[in-house]
């Protein structure tokens, strides 16, 4: 992505990063013109690239000090190749909550192409499947097939995935975390030019669901690639559907996992939840989907998982640790060691203050403290008598 200039005067001012921003904050355009003092009309000219008229310097920072980000953060470009981002539902009442989880991936790219500039992240290695461009094509008999592949091209066996976050990093995605200020939201991932990112939500429960969650999210990046916000909106619940089957068949081979169930009785899925990671409820749907179990018989199984109140309270929920990113942690750890003057500068690249950074990246706010203190104003003294001589004159 290429910087544009930061004159404020020119026409680098970038009115996407503004409703961004806005939307990062959970703010209506009538709230941020409220807070800077300004009209709602304004805003939404500010947010138009139709307009020729920006804001000015003393806007400019009102805006930068009410929306969190550095002056500069508004005039970087946007990475985008008209891939769409996936929500688990596009339920109008969540549209807010959808705004401020897609902006904040956008912040969790731009930590990535900040940090970039000092540490070289995996190449992305994602296989590339036929039916990439036409996903209605995409039986769940095919996308088992491409979730064996997958398995395949990044060496990983027909076994359990030890760790599922650490098998997505490795191959170049972006992962962040944060709270996604709605329960029914999940995830969201979607491809920045050549560099897919994914942000999962920090308050799921169980480590389980937070695979699962992965899973979901790289099911999208490898079958939904050239899928458009269109698209996504008109076969919305096939495209998750796909997600969703490929999820299944990632963390549960069919082979393998058929093979390691001796019967199908709750109890017996129970004591393979520890050894696949994944939750009862998903084995018992992919037991049907493998036709496994017959619908009578999942209906009967579904019927005493809700008698033992297993719903968000399964056994075994406490032995399957909850999965964290760490490549972007690692690279501002890495950044930060090689001393103040590099810090600084990543700061000033990725114009966030240390709170997104440590939200979304799980690194400590007092990373930064050194690197944002103010500059003492000291100067050194190589001569103290003659400074002696001129303080007693």
């Amino acid at each position: 992505m290429q910087e544009i200039g930061t004159n404020v005067a020119s026409s680098g001012f970038n009115p996407l990063r503004l409703s961004i921003a806005r939307s990062a904050r959970g703010l209506k355009k009538v709230e941020l013109a409220a807070k800077i003092g300004r009209s709602p009309a304004i805003i939404t000219k500010w947010e138009s690239a139709e307009y020729s008229h920006k804001p000015d310097e003393e806007d400019l920072a009102r805006l930068s000090q009410s929306l969190r980000v550095d002056p500069t953060w508004f005039f970087k470009g946007l990475v985008s190749d008209g891939s769409a981002s996936f929500f688990r539902s596009l339920r109008s009442e969540l549209k807010s909550a959808r705004d401020k989880t897609a902006a904040k991936l956008v912040f969790a790219h731009d930590i990535y192409e900040a940090a970039a500039q000092h540490i070289e992240f995996p190449y992305v290695d994602i296989p590339q499947i036929e039916e990439s461009n036409s996903y209605k094509t995409l039986s769940m008999d095919r996308i088992d097939s491409i979730a064996d592949q997958v398995r395949d091209y990044w060496g990983l066996g027909d076994g359990p995935i030890d760790d599922v976050l650490t098998v997505i990093e490795n191959a170049g995605v972006i992962v962040a975390d944060d709270y996604l200020v709605s329960k029914k939201l999940d995830g969201v991932s979607r491809w920045f030019d050549d560099r897919p990112v994914i942000l999962l939500a920090k308050d799921k429960e169980t480590g389980v669901r937070r695979r699962f969650d992965a899973a979901h999210e790289l099911g999208h990046i490898i079958l939904h690639r050239n899928v458009s916000d269109r698209q996504l909106i008109e076969d919305w619940q096939l495209i998750e559907d796909q997600a969703m089957a490929f999820a299944a068949a990632f963390l549960m081979p069919s082979s393998s996992f058929a093979h390691s169930v001796r019967d199908t009785s709750l109890d017996s899925l129970a004591n393979l939840k520890p050894i696949w990671k994944v939750s009862i409820a998903a084995m018992l749907m992919r037991l049907r989907s493998l036709n496994l179990i017959d619908q009578t018989e999942s209906k009967n199984l579904w019927k005493y998982y809700s008698y033992r109140k297993w719903r968000g309270n399964e056994p075994h929920d406490n032995q399957i640790d909850f999965e964290e990113p760490v490549n972007l942690a690692s690279a501002i750890a890495m950044i930060a060691e090689d001393g103040l003057a590099e810090l600084r500068k990543f700061l000033r690249d990725v114009g966030l203050l240390p709170d997104d950074l440590s939200s979304l990246a799980g690194v400590s706010e007092g990373t930064f403290a050194l690197a944002t203190r103010p500059k003492p104003r000291l100067k050194l003294v190589r001569n103290l008598d003659s400074v002696k001589s001129a303080a007693n004159d």
